[in-house]
């Protein structure tokens, strides 16, 4: 036993140094040593990063939250906000597989260690890299390479120029397979001589016979064949042929069927150039180069070796970027491909949801029903199955498959469903479509509210929801519900949604239109309250009064339902009944009979028997006749006849502290209602060219206060209203009444010549041109000249025009650098007292804030401490970068350096970053630290670190003030000179 253990182990042994002996050449290597190569590349380093790109391509997935009310990804992955939370394993995986390729690049395992790689790249969202390496990679295992054709790769090991020797073995390996050519040829032609003279043997052979037979029988002899006739032939070698030809045939078809899929790899290694072209081409969407990436795929598909799961990929991808391209009825011919041949339950299901939203995105009714139904015996995902369901109710009442009835029967039925509880926002939502396919908006509106006041943790339904309302609303141009709609959407929505830039557009421009809505619609309240009588005043405070009890209440009730239940001990103080005891009577303190015995001889022992009495706790009472309504009476009839609250005086008027009281404050409340009313007028026309409104707006504006401020600029707005309008008549009217009462102005002079307009504008355009050239001036450090530009525009273009600030703060600028800090100080101060809630005085004070701080400053030129306008700093895209960490006096240095430097090694393992600190300013109490990381190859890179560090802020830097910069090398030595970082900030964000 023992020597039968020695042996095998001197056998391994022997094998392992036989794999591991150093070979003449590294191609040169024994069978031994590839399946060692191979078998340790593919279990050790590939194995382990596979598993870790799996678990993490499987975090992405359960992490991310499809938004059934928008179409679908089709890839989970790309929708990664922060990629820096997958940096570290993707690191991992770069680490582990660039190992196997250095310690077994001969195995067949490399190329999927570059495509791993290139994977990895891609999903930390580094396109760029990721790019480099699969075009590498495509083009180093091409496996349709032409023979003797160098790769990429072979030039970049610098094997392009061939040496003389390497020439001359060429030449004579050549030579050699030539010869061997021609001596396999003349072998072939001898072997075709001696075949065909025993097949003449065998014809004369055969000959004989045939007349030897013909003698027997008497029969003549059968004529010899002619020369270069076909011979004839025994009907046995026929029959014998015939089987061979058709057996050659069926090989022939396996063959042609074999060439023409895709190639078996059983229990050999598969390439993964197929799948490498596949990841090139997403990386190459990714990017933006579409068109390349669609070239890639379209050569691919034709590839008849493409194997059938990376055939199914390409669809997808054809299928993603033509969605990418907003081009909906080419994406949907290969995702159809792609659902016949998935296998896989859960992707089928939600490559069939992407493609039945296509299909109702296109009015394809019974496709897409079909494709719901795809979905729903496909998924295994409950919300899925549930959400499908839900479009297929609405295309059955869209189609006229069901009618109203039918389909609000059914989504009845899952409402009472208790599965479907948490679900609830999803069927209103359903509900309230259904209801706007029924043009019933009433109701829409209806199943909207109900669905947000179902959703609890659903932000995208109720977003959507909030959505839906605000359009109703613009639609019906009730915008002062829409604006609020439309906050509530924006506050829910994430900001990644691509609506949200348009969205937060249209409620900037509906937020001044809702606030002289609401400016108006409080005034007239107000004014109407002013003109009612003392008793509809306390009839109307008790009203309002009593409603905000109701409503208090309703908070407290809403409070005390989410509170836990109290204890048994704490109940029976209470004097509530206990728990699992039948609740007959409420447990409202004051029904309590122990707590009412309790209060009432608290009361007796303080304040006596006294009889039940308003004023009680005065010791003389008025006659009742004497005393006012309010404090004799606990409950009064009003005209209407319902009761009032008894309200003291004071409370009253706190109620209606902002009623107008006084002619003075009734006009002042007028005034305010037509100023709204004329920049109301303004806003629909200009804002959101609703000229009806405007119209409508301004004609109660003349009706109500004839006699206003603002009637020039409301009848030319009315004239400008019409005229888009087209009403001829009123155009003309207030063309007249504007010509008589006002012919001398500039609208006057519009009217008469629309040419003038264009003289305005032409104006304008001047005034521009002049403020450039004095801008320019100081930039290039003639502050004389900009000075006397500024103090020339006075003249030229009077104080009334458009620009004045900026003339005016240019010359203050231009001062401050002529005459000095002082003189400066008091041209920003005397600015900031004449141009008031301008954009230019907050810049005048941020400017007196710098130069009242340790880093004093003037503005323009490079040799000042800092620039307002970014002097000595240029911008420096391709050069070398830093990144800044700029804190406060009393930041911890070392701890934030310690905080960097773990960030550093989780997300940026590779890039090999070194960081150093220092301190700008000379006084101890004021000196500002920086914390330099570098260095980045270009100002891409430095951004990229940049965006991941904000993205990361916790991790960054866990404490403390900071704020975060790029800079190029350049521009840092320029910082280091002016010892300050005020002016950069203002370049950064600029141009970064």
């Amino acid at each position: 036993m023992k020597r039968r253990i020695h042996f095998i182990g001197l056998t391994l042994a022997l094998l392992f140094f036989n794999a591991c002996v150093t070979q003449k050449s590294k191609s040169d290597v024994s069978p031994v040593g590839k399946l060692y190569h191979n078998t340790t590349a593919k279990y050790n380093g590939y194995f382990n990063a596979n598993e870790i790109m799996t678990a993490t391509l499987l975090a992405i997935e359960q992490k991310h939250q499809d938004n059934y009310l928008e179409r679908l990804p089709l890839f989970p992955y790309l929708e990664l906000q922060n990629p820096k939370e997958i940096t570290p394993d993707m690191d991992k995986v770069i680490e582990k597989v660039t190992r196997v390729v250095a310690l077994h690049e001969k195995s067949y395992w490399t190329d999927d260690c570059y495509l791993m790689v290139g994977k990895a790249q891609f999903l930390k969202q580094d396109y760029e890299a990721a790019e480099e390496t699969l075009r590498f990679a495509a083009d180093e295992f091409n496996p349709n390479r032409p023979k003797g054709k160098p790769s990429k790769r072979a030039n970049l090991l610098g094997n392009t120029a061939k040496s003389k020797a390497q020439e001359l073995a060429e030449k004579i390996k050549a030579r050699n397979e030539a010869k061997k050519d021609r001596e396999k040829a003349n072998k072939e032609k001898a072997r075709e001589r001696e075949k065909a003279a025993k097949e003449k043997a065998k014809q004369r052979k055969l000959y004989n016979k045939q007349v030897k037979r013909a003698k027997k029988r008497g029969l003549p002899a059968p004529k010899r064949p002619a020369p270069g006739a076909p011979p004839a032939k025994d009907p046995k070698q026929l029959e014998q042929e015939a089987k061979k030809k058709a057996k050659e045939e069926e090989a022939k078809q396996k063959a042609e069927a074999k060439a023409q899929g895709p190639d078996t790899y059983f229990l050999k290694h598969r390439p993964a150039y197929y799948e490498t072209v596949l990841w090139l081409a997403r990386t190459l969407v990714e990017r933006g180069n579409e068109d390349t990436a669609l070239r890639m795929l379209e050569k691919l598909l034709e590839d008849p070796k493409l194997f059938t799961e990376v055939r199914n990929e390409a669809w997808l991808l054809l299928a993603h970027l033509h969605l990418k391209r907003e081009e909906t009825d080419e994406a949907i011919p290969p995702l159809e491909n792609v659902v016949e041949a998935t296998t896989n339950r859960k992707s089928k299901a939600r490559y069939a949801f992407v493609l039945a939203q296509l299909h109702q995105e296109s009015a394809h009714w019974q496709k897409a029903a079909d494709a719901y139904q795809i979905v729903i015996q496909s998924t295994d995902s409950y919300i899925m199955a549930f959400r499908a369901k839900l479009s297929l109710a609405l295309i059955n009442y869209t189609n006229q498959s069901a009618n109203a009835p039918e389909v609000a029967q059914q989504l009845e039925k899952l409402l009472k469903d208790p599965k479907n509880t948490e679900y609830k926002d999803q069927i209103h939502f359903t509900l309230a479509n259904i209801a706007l396919a029924g043009n019933d908006r009433a109701k829409a509106v209806e199943q909207f509210n109900l669905a947000v006041q179902a959703s609890v943790n659903n932000a995208l339904l109720k977003g959507e929801a909030y959505y839906s309302l605000a359009n109703l609303y613009l639609e019906d141009e009730d915008y002062v519900p829409a604006k609020l709609y439309l906050d509530s959407t924006l506050n829910t929505l994430s900001n990644k949604d691509k609506r949200f830039d348009t969205i937060a557009k249209t409620r900037d421009g509906l937020t001044d239109i809702a606030a002289y809505l609401t400016t108006i619609a409080d005034q007239d309240s107000l004014l109407k309250i002013s003109y009612l009588s003392d008793e509809e005043k306390r009839a109307l405070a008790s009203q309002i009064k009593k409603a905000e009890d109701e409503r208090r209440l309703a908070e407290l009730a809403a409070k005390q339902a989410n509170q836990p239940a109290l204890s048994a001990s704490s109940r029976e103080d209470l004097g509530a009944p206990q728990l699992g005891q039948a609740n007959l009577e409420s447990a409202f303190f004051a029904y309590n009979e122990r707590n009412l015995k309790r209060g009432e001889r608290d009361f007796q022992e303080k304040w006596g028997n006294r009889p039940l009495a308003d004023n009680w706790r005065r010791t003389s009472q008025p006659n009742d006749a004497a005393q006012p309504l309010s404090e004799t009476q606990p409950n009064t009839e009003t005209k209407s006849g319902k009761s009032s609250l008894l309200l003291s005086p004071e409370e009253i008027d706190q109620i209606f502290a902002n009623v107008p009281k006084t002619d003075a404050d009734r006009r002042a409340a007028e005034f305010k209602i037509a100023e709204a009313m004329f920049k109301l007028g303004g806003l629909f026309r200009e804002r959101i060219e609703n000229y009806p409104r405007a119209v409508d707006i301004l004609e109660k504006l003349q009706t109500r206060f004839p006699k206003n401020n603002y009637e020039l600029d409301t009848w030319f707005n009315l004239y400008l209203s019409y005229k888009s309008l087209k009403d001829q008549a009123n155009t003309d009217k207030y063309a007249k009444l504007i010509l008589d009462k006002y012919g001398s102005s500039k609208y006057a002079q519009i009217i008469r010549d629309p040419n003038v307009k264009d003289i305005f504008n032409q104006r304008i355009l001047q005034i521009n041109a002049f403020y450039d050239a004095a801008y320019g001036a100081f930039n290039t450090g003639d502050y004389q000249k900009a000075r006397d530009l500024c103090l020339e525009s006075r003249l030229q273009f009077g104080v009334d025009n458009p620009l004045f600030a900026r003339f005016a703060l240019l010359h203050a600028l231009c001062i401050g650098k002529l005459e000095g800090k002082e003189a400066y100080v008091q041209a920003l101060t005397e600015f900031i007292a004449k141009f008031p809630n301008t954009n230019e005085e907050k810049q005048a004070r941020e400017m007196l804030r710098i130069i009242g701080g340790p880093n004093a400053a003037l503005p323009g030129g490079q040799n000042t401490n800092t620039s307002e306008t970014g002097a000595g700093f240029t911008r420096e895209d391709d050069q070398m970068h830093y990144i800044l960490i700029v804190g406060t006096a009393d930041m911890d240095v070392n701890t934030a350096k310690i905080s960097i430097s773990d960030y550093n090694k989780k997300y940026h393992k590779l890039e090999k970053l070194n960081l150093t600190n220092m301190f700008l300013g000379s006084e101890e109490t004021s000196r500002v630290p920086l914390i330099i990381v570098r260095r980045f190859d270009n100002r891409i890179q430095a951004m990229k670190y940049y965006e991941g560090a904000l993205a990361n802020q916790s991790e960054f830097v866990s404490s403390g003030n900071f704020e975060v910069l790029a800079i190029s090398l350049n521009n840092y030595r320029e910082l280091i000179r002016q010892q300050s970082v005020e002016a950069y900030k203002k370049f950064f964000a600029e141009n970064y």
